[in-house]
């Protein structure tokens, strides 16, 4: 295996990659903001990407999203306020679509990145302290360092990055879509249109939910090993049943020590 091809040095190129997807990000989500007409208040949400890019910030992606969100809030409000006799009909916006590609991208591109560089999770107390030459905050016993466990190099490729875009695409346009659709709807009974919407809403998500809950649990058990699917078929048994065989297993012990004692009374 050549340098070129050894896992860290693929996990820096894709680090470098996923780098590059995060700045395109906050480009196109700096454009998708000043094409909505918000001015200044467009820099917000990109200078905290920014800051949060170079220190791999946990909280900068749920921070941008708050600030995208407080962003477009403030927007709405001001639209509602001065132009509320005007109002029109929700009609398809490139900016928008936009704005939802860049958002999803910079996210689900900074949590890949920060997979690759550091570690998403806490560190695991059960694993044994690791030593380690490079500084860390958290040091274990006898002055052992604890290293974070990464993303493997090995899980690391090209064809990722290519993936990662077009599920990227699929989800703005879907989501776009989607939201054309819900604000196109019509109540059915006597209640107010916003209400109706968020019904539907709230049933679309929470049927979502489910059906992706049953998909990734059903993938999960079709990867599991002949092992490992008897150990989980054992432990639902166990919480299934585990009162009738409780009381199985004491009615077998009385019968036990009741044999016991008559054999002893012979």
């Amino acid at each position: 295996m050549s340098h070129a091809e050894t896992p860290s040095a693929r996990s820096s190129g894709m680090a470098r990659n996923y780098t590059l997807v995060c700045l395109t990000g906050l480009a196109v989500l700096l454009f998708a903001l000043l094409q909505r007409g918000l001015g200044w208040w467009s820099l917000v949400p990109v200078l905290i990407g920014s800051l949060a890019l170079p220190t791999r910030w946990r909280l900068g992606p749920v921070l941008l999203l708050l600030a995208v969100e407080g962003v477009l809030f403030v927007d709405a409000l001001e639209f509602y306020r001065g132009a509320m006799h005007m109002r029109k009909q929700p009609t398809f916006m490139l900016a928008d679509l936009f704005l939802c590609g860049a958002v999803l991208a910079f996210v689900a591109g900074h949590f890949r990145l920060q997979g690759l560089v550091k570690n998403i999770f806490p560190q695991d107390p059960r694993r044994p302290p690791t030593p380690s030459r490079r500084s860390s905050r958290r040091a274990g016993p006898a002055g052992i360092q604890m290293v974070p466990v990464r993303r493997s190099g090995r899980l690391a490729s090209t064809e990722e990055i290519a993936a990662f875009i077009l599920i990227v695409v699929f989800c703005a346009g879907l989501a776009s879509f989607g939201w054309l659709w819900l604000v196109g709807l019509r109540p059915r009974f006597t209640i107010a249109k916003e209400l109706w919407q968020g019904i539907v809403l709230v049933w679309l998500l929470g049927v979502g939910l489910i059906a992706a809950g049953g998909l990734l649990s059903y993938l999960g058990w079709r990867r599991m090993t002949q092992e490992e699917a008897t150990l989980f078929l054992q432990d639902t048994v166990w919480t299934e049943t585990y009162r009738e065989q409780w009381r199985l297993y004491d009615w077998l012990s009385w019968s036990r020590l009741r044999q016991q004692k008559r054999k002893e009374e012979r």
